[in-house]
């Protein structure tokens, strides 16, 4: 081979294997931050829904006491309008209910992810 073929091959060798790992940081770092964007929209949108169910609750208690059935509308309401599920159950919790956390993790069903928040109301 002449020394212009092996000059031509190996510099583009070099550059293929540069420009690949310069593109894989360029998605890596892109997916990074559209995920965290998704992340900070979702634990907003949590937010949201958690003061409006709260004000909804608040309201109804202070006209008196809040029967089964007047809960259950405001969580169908709930669900229906800002697509979300609410738990009733009584269980025990490892989150700080002072605190005000939110936890969120990402599930994947059917080829599907779904992203999850949730806090103790």
């Amino acid at each position: 081979m002449k020394i212009f073929t092996k000059l031509f091959l190996s510099i583009l060798l070099i550059l293929t294997v540069t420009l690949s790992v310069v593109h894989y940081i360029t998605v890596d770092d892109s997916f990074e931050s559209a995920l965290q964007t998704q992340i900070d929209a979702a634990i907003r949108h949590h937010r949201v829904v958690k003061y409006a169910l709260t004000s909804d609750l608040q309201t109804a208690s202070v006209k008196g006491d809040v029967e089964d059935k007047d809960l259950q509308l405001i969580i169908t309401l709930a669900e229906r309008n800002f697509n979300c599920i609410i738990n009733l159950s009584q269980e025990k919790s490892d989150m700080d209910t002072d605190a005000g956390n939110v936890r969120y993790w990402i599930e994947s069903s059917d080829s599907h992810y779904y992203l999850k928040v949730e806090s103790i109301l």
